[in-house]
């Protein structure tokens, strides 16, 4: 019990996570929704997918979106894990592959955000049925933590459901700080 309480206490705090919806001029022309998140001195901004709900769970500093027609969730969550840099991919799949017992790994690949380089992981998890539970999971190293990018959806579905999620992940980038208003 004493080494599980001075684990706890050793952890780092969980940052300031704050959230809200803009539209935001593109430098190629015309607009797009994105969420703002605000974590500290960081601000960073996600385009909201085409087709797709959202619900922020501020506890859990995740942000859920899900397709309307229902096939896929894409769930976006910052934790203080990997501050400044990501582990090395092995020890990251470990990991992955920990939280995701029963997935077999398809493949481990660099992905690429607007706010730098990520690490991503492509799994499969048979279901009963015959069905088969596609997922991909990304991961994003910021200067307080680390977001992660969770994908999945059925088998039959990944080739055209994928295409929201790259296009969230690659839409994910950090914001310039605002400016300090003079007194």
């Amino acid at each position: 019990m004493a080494v599980a309480t001075a684990l706890a206490l050793a952890a780092p705090a969980q940052p300031e996570f704050k959230t809200s919806t803009a539209e935001l001029q593109m430098a190629e022309g015309g607009r797009e929704s994105v969420v703002l998140i605000e974590s500290g001195a960081e601000r960073f901004a996600i385009s909201i997918p085409n087709t797709y709900g959202m619900q922020i769970q501020q506890y859990k500093q995740s942000i859920v979106f899900t397709s309307t027609n229902g096939a896929s969730v894409i769930t976006v969550r910052m934790t203080t894990n990997y501050a400044g840099a990501l582990p090395k991919k092995e020890e990251l799949q470990e990991a992955v592959l920990e939280n995701n017992r029963g997935a077999s790994l398809v493949q481990a690949v660099r992905c690429f955000t607007g706010s730098g380089p990520g690490l991503c992981f492509d799994l499969v998890r048979p279901l009963s049925g015959g069905l088969v539970l596609r997922m991909r999971d990304a991961y994003v190293s910021c200067a307080q933590g680390s977001f992660e990018f969770f994908f999945s959806c059925n088998g039959a579905d990944y080739d055209r459901q994928k295409l929201g999620f790259e296009r969230l992940l690659n839409s994910f980038r950090a914001l310039p700080k605002p400016a300090k208003k003079e007194p």
